[in-house]
């Protein structure tokens, strides 16, 4: 629904198709749940679907000790989508498959003039702010996620300000997702299998700079079989001679046998072709096999 808010009209909006609509209408259209539920949508930033029917429930229940079903909830998402103010898209990373929702810009308009508020910044805005794109942001979000429940690092940072690294000749390098464990760190890049040749190669290069063990998550196997196993042995065939000098070891792997502690395939440039499901001793030496 393509409408534009009247700043001095509390009640009437214009449709660009010459169309009036009641803010009122839209109120009684979404519902008092409705209203709810966009109102903690936009005051928190959440863009998960399941992360925001928690968020809802809880609230209700903490405020009016009433019990609202899940489907109750996700019905006034759907109503906030046919009424134009919020869009919803599928994500799958690979290990699952969830909805994301973010305010279109009539929703943030409404939400600033029945709240008075401005919209904080959602997770979505966020992962396109740091990250390459939505997809990529989820992508990361649930290898932080994976790593953190094996328990085996102590700290894992994937904010690019903090993941920042000087390698020397005015070059940086801001790997994914930077683990540290006792004075040790370890590094994974998370692909989508976007990259053309050349920045994949550049961005490989970079981690040699800081790491003898490149260690890259991509989404499934069709990914990583095809497009970044291509990649890697590009590279390799290309820096041989550097990554021979530097003893460096690939670990390429889709999300789900992180999951399952073990590499999709294990490259140690010596050999021509790479081992395949090779068990992760725990993470405990980067990932050593």
């Amino acid at each position: 629904m393509a409408y534009k808010f009247d700043p001095n009209d509390q009640t009437t909006n214009v449709l660009e198709d010459k169309v009036f609509i009641s803010v009122e209408t839209i109120r009684k259209n979404i519902g008092d749940l409705g209203m709810k539920t966009i109102q903690i949508m936009a005051y928190e930033g959440i863009s998960e679907e399941k992360e925001l029917i928690r968020a809802v429930s809880d609230v209700i229940l903490f405020s009016t000790e009433q019990l609202v079903s899940d489907d109750s909830i996700r019905r006034s998402v759907q109503r906030l989508c046919s009424n134009g103010l919020i869009e919803t898209k599928e994500i799958n990373t690979g290990v699952r498959r969830f909805n994301i929702l973010w305010l279109t810009t009539n929703g943030s308009l409404f939400v600033g003039k029945n709240f008075r508020r401005r919209p904080a910044e959602s997770e979505c805005e966020g992962f396109i702010r740091e990250h390459a794109s939505v997809h990529h942001g989820y992508l990361i979000k649930d290898v932080k996620k994976i790593l953190e429940d094996k328990k085996i690092y102590d700290e894992i940072s994937t904010e690019r300000k903090e993941n920042f690294i000087r390698i020397g000749d005015g070059k940086a390098c801001i790997p994914d997702i930077v683990c540290k464990s006792g004075d040790e760190s370890f590094y994974y890049e998370v692909e989508c299998g976007t990259h053309k040749q050349r920045d994949f190669n550049e961005k490989c290069s970079k981690l040699t700079v800081l790491t003898r063990e490149i260690i890259i998550v991509g989404q499934n196997r069709k990914i990583v079989g095809g497009v970044l196993k291509r990649q890697v042995e590009t590279w390799i065939d290309k820096e041989w001679d550097a990554l021979i000098k530097k003893d460096v070891e690939v670990y390429l792997t889709t999300i789900s046998d992180l999951k399952n502690d073990k590499w999709t395939y294990c490259y140690d440039v010596y050999t021509s072709e790479p081992r395949c499901n090779c068990p992760i001793d725990r993470h405990k030496k980067g990932g050593e096999s």
